[in-house]
């Protein structure tokens, strides 16, 4: 028998460091659980004092090396754009284009006061309102604001046109390529894997059901993981323009799951039936086809036939339950009722599966303009056309968006006249303060002023030790830059506002004083400069909508609600251009919304989650998959009892429409006399009406089959408004005059 290994034992203070060590590592990975941070400061700490040195050394230019330096560290810090590798790297390419270019307009604009302050006004409402657009374009804010102040402040006496375009744009090639091929992470991939994980559970939870077994765990795990994608998926960068055709089929996908998920909860509430086995088939095979083909384990290039199978195969479903009530006797007409309740939502699961598979084939690149118009009834304007589009819908003096972009428009050039004005040895760090402390409310932005002075002040006394310990020496200081870059890349995002505000303050301090050595002179700027540029963020945020995209977020859901109520009366109607209007002023008012749930997310007040966004959404997406072709139009009855049915299941949705606009006023504040309007049942009128086909108008069965769908899928709608009940009361207390003032 082989003894074991005689190991040595640590020692009471060895184990008590070592499980302090432990215990802060398990801290710092709650704190950076993608590693996106670490990520970012190592490849800062790599290749932003390589950068200096570089150009240090070869332009024995000190000042020219700083510029370069510091467009080296806000790409890869400040910007970081992730996805594939091919659109990352044109998203830096873009970028450094872009900075490149402001880079000489502020440099033009450099001995003048209201012109630079102008030119910073259009530069940031221009950036800051494009993040509509989604993709890279958020990512482009940070470089676009600090390429101007850098070229602005130091005027071209100190250093040419040419050099310090030249000095930029090596700083952001650099960055280029170590945030392509230093450990690039891709999060499109990510995003398509957890899609494809959804699918999958999805896929699991049908197919038990169709095996006589329980889903319901597998569905359970589907409306987990819809509500963390809701959380996380808007801040996903996944172009660096406006989002492609393969972005959009991924965006889609998600409303086509959510509804999906719906449909399946109401299958799963119904033993399975022998005749509903073989469509049942049909969409576990949709499913796990859908799957395949986002994680790239399945040619794309199938997916056209399969997706006109799947249709060919739903569109006989509908035929077989015709056939099936054709096939009855008037005495059975509750049975016929209860197959259609059955038989509805697994041609509704059907209807979403083959949206699906459409998303998933756009998210892969596969152009399905040749394909029946029902499989790609989610598609969406792209490219120039999509923007214009966006545009228009965000262009809105009382949207978040708009408001975002005026605001931090008006607080950076105040910054760049105060700068101008009061004499500073560094004017740029004022406009760097105001973009750090500035937030979308007055709340967010005076604590976040806390934070950055108290960050401050403690960068000051570190970097005051540190320069007059070294004695302000250039040649001691620089073996300092690399670890402080790290700990100022890493611990802004990991460690909060005012540790990453001191570990900035010393970086700069320390890399300063290695350009131009002055004592504590850089230091003692450094306090003054984001005194000044806390002061004027704090001024703008309380002057310029206070209380932030959380006044704004229970009155823009509401407007989805209305926009709802009002597609629903459009799809009652028979008029198609009607119906195409009311889907583009919903799908615009829903994109209003979600750009304020967005940035109410990060303000401070009363927590919102995604769990009650998603239920707040739900009833607005099945409008929109209404309106989209989920039925057919709304039949026109010739005989009595059929013309009662429909007038009562318009009445159905003329009730729902009254519950829809309940929903909005409530979210608006409003005082309502009486209580939510009472749901509508039109069983008794389809009852009749299915009852005349089968004694004289069978003719009218595909009719009356359109109806009795109607009425369900109404129900359906009901269902949705009554589970938001409670989300409710929750987004109109987040939105509470009371709310901006809170700081918790």
């Amino acid at each position: 028998m082989t003894n074991a290994p005689n190991w040595p034992r640590l020692s009471p203070v060895g184990g008590r460091l070592l499980s302090s060590l432990s215990n802060i590592w398990s801290v710092l990975e709650g704190r950076d659980p993608n590693r996106i941070n670490l990520r970012k400061a190592a490849r800062a700490c790599i290749l932003a004092p390589a950068t200096f040195f570089f150009l240090d050394y070869a332009l024995a230019q000190p000042l020219v090396a700083a510029f370069g330096f510091l467009s080296c560290f806000c790409h890869l810090v400040f910007a970081n754009f992730g996805g594939p590798t091919t659109p990352r790297a044109i998203a830096y390419a873009a970028s450094i284009a872009l900075t490149s270019l402001v880079v000489v307009t502020g440099s033009l604009l450099s001995d003048t006061t209201g012109w630079a302050a102008l030119g910073m006004f259009v530069l940031m409402f221009a950036a800051v309102f494009s993040t509509a657009l989604g993709g890279y374009a958020p990512a482009f804010v940070s470089p676009l604001a600090l390429a101007y102040a850098c070229s602005i402040f130091i005027p071209l006496e100190a250093i040419g046109l040419g050099e310090r375009v030249s000095a930029w744009a090596f700083g952001g090639v650099v960055a280029l390529f170590g945030g392509v091929f230093l450990w690039p992470r891709d999060a499109r991939a990510k995003l398509q894997d957890t899609l494809g994980d959804i699918i999958s559970a999805l896929g699991r939870a049908v197919a038990s059901w169709a095996n006589g077994q329980d889903g319901a765990k597998d569905l359970a795990e589907v409306e987990s993981k819809l509500h963390a994608l809701r959380a996380n998926m808007e801040m996903s960068p996944l172009r660096p323009t406006a989002m492609g055709a393969r972005d959009v089929g991924l965006l889609h996908m998600m409303e086509s799951l959510i509804a999906a998920t719906a449909a399946a909860k109401e299958v799963l509430a119904h033993d399975v039936r022998d005749m509903d086995r073989e469509l049942a088939g049909q969409v576990i095979e949709g499913l796990a086809r859908a799957d395949a083909v986002l994680r790239g384990t399945a040619d794309v290039g199938v997916m056209r036939d399969e997706i006109a199978l799947l249709d060919t195969a739903l569109k006989q479903g509908r035929e077989h339950v015709q056939a099936r009530l054709e096939a009855l006797d008037e005495d059975q007409i509750d049975a016929a009722i209860e197959s259609l309740h059955v038989s509805f939502p697994v041609l509704a699961l059907a209807h979403m599966t083959l949206w699906i598979e459409s998303d998933a084939a756009q998210a892969r690149g596969l152009n399905l303009d040749a394909v029946d118009a029902e499989a790609q009834s989610s598609s969406a304007p792209l490219g120039l056309a999509r923007a214009r589009a966006i545009v228009r819908t965000h262009f809105d003096t009382g949207g978040v968006v708009f408001r975002n972009a005026a605001r931090a428009a008006t607080g950076l050039a105040l910054g760049v006249l105060v700068a101008k004005t009061v004499p500073t040895g560094h004017g740029f760090w004022v406009v760097l303060g105001v973009a750090t402390v500035l937030r979308t409310s007055a709340a967010s932005t005076t604590a976040t002023a806390v934070q950055a002075i108290s960050g401050t002040l403690l960068g000051f006394a570190a970097a005051a030790a540190v320069v007059l310990s070294l004695d302000d020496n250039p040649d001691r200081l620089t073996w300092l830059v690399p670890p402080l870059v790290f700990l100022a890349a890493y611990s802004g995002g990991a460690l909060g506002l005012a540790i990453g505000q001191m570990a900035f303050t010393t970086m700069v301090v320390v890399v300063f004083s290695v350009v131009k050595p002055a004592g504590l002179d850089v230091d003692i700027a450094r306090v003054e400069t984001i005194l000044l540029g806390a002061v004027c963020a704090s001024v703008v945020g309380f002057l310029m909508w206070p209380r932030g995209a959380r006044a704004e977020l229970a009155r823009s859901v509401a407007e989805v609600f209305e926009a709802a109520a009002a597609a629903l009366e459009a799809a009652l109607s028979d008029d198609g251009q009607r119906r195409r209007e009311a889907g583009g002023q919903l799908q615009a008012a829903r994109q209003r919304a979600r750009a304020a749930f967005v940035t109410a997310l990060n303000e401070r007040g009363e927590k919102l989650n995604a769990p009650d966004w998603a239920l707040l959404s739900r009833p607005p997406a099945m409008l929109l998959a209404l309106l989209q072709g989920l039925l057919p139009s709304f039949p026109a009855m010739s005989f009595k009892a059929g013309r009662i049915a429909a007038e009562a299941v318009r009445d159905q949705g003329r009730t729902v429409m009254d519950r829809l606009t309940f929903v909005s006023g409530a979210l608006r504040g409003a005082q309502a006399k009486d209580a939510m309007p009472v749901r509508r049942d039109a069983a008794p009128e389809l009852k009749a009406c299915l009852k005349a086909c089968f004694k004289t108008k069978r003719s009218a069965l595909p009719d009356t089959l359109a109806l009795i769908a109607w009425s369900d899928w109404l129900s359906q709608l009901d269902d949705s408004i009554d589970e938001a009940a409670d989300a409710i009361g929750s987004v109109s207390g987040a939105a509470a005059p009371r709310a901006w003032l809170r700081w918790d």
